[in-house]
């Protein structure tokens, strides 16, 4: 994954946000037209070094079919709760996200967030 080129990267985050936004594949052509390619050859170089890093997958007996191999989240994933003192509660793969608008996250990272819980029930705050 350290080896991939910025314009390498470029197509990922390209196939990554047509398919988050459409739920559809694209196609070498539509990512030449959308990053401004001259020809499709650099695409087709830079989808086979995705595709060989394991961040993109298609079928080669069909059209349409490049998409990421693990469709970005949208949001960050909501990993537990937790409080002044500790750790409550986790939740694994619960499929929960916080709302988020991350552009970039870098490949090696994978954000999470916890549930901050203060003990408070809504409407049981101290008044002066």
């Amino acid at each position: 994954m350290d080896s991939l080129t910025p314009q390498a990267m470029r197509v990922l985050e390209c196939i990554q946000d047509y398919y988050a936004a459409d739920q559809l594949s694209m196609t070498l052509r539509d990512i030449q037209r959308t990053l401004s390619y001259k020809s499709v050859a650099p695409v087709q170089h830079h989808v086979r070094k995705l595709k060989e890093a394991g961040l993109v997958v298609s079928d080669p007996d069909r059209a349409r079919t490049i998409r990421p191999a693990k469709p970005k989240p949208k949001g960050i994933p909501i990993c537990g709760t937790i409080a002044a003192g500790g750790l409550i509660e986790t939740f694994p793969s619960a499929g929960v996200f916080a709302d988020s608008e991350v552009e970039y996250v870098l490949p090696s990272c994978s954000p999470h967030a916890l549930v901050v819980w203060s003990g408070l029930r809504c409407g049981s705050a101290a008044t002066a």
